[in-house]
């Protein structure tokens, strides 16, 4: 009994291993997304500031919205 106790619990000890490894890449994945989105969406406001700031890129994009 005590053996088919030990080898449950190594089986449920990797299957926790592998779920913990899945949560961690998992979380991995969700911080390297949303410090992807914050680089772009900053990237994206500096590029838009610029765009709208008075000057020859103003005239520019009047044209190309036709």
């Amino acid at each position: 009994d005590v053996q088919l106790t030990d080898e449950l619990i190594e089986q449920l000890n990797e299957q926790l291993l592998d779920i913990v490894n899945l949560t961690t890449i998992v979380c991995w994945v969700v911080l390297g997304v949303g410090i992807l989105l914050a680089v772009i969406s900053l990237l994206a406001c500096c590029w838009c500031s610029r765009r709208r700031s008075p000057g020859v890129v103003g005239g520019e994009s009047k044209t190309q919205k036709h």
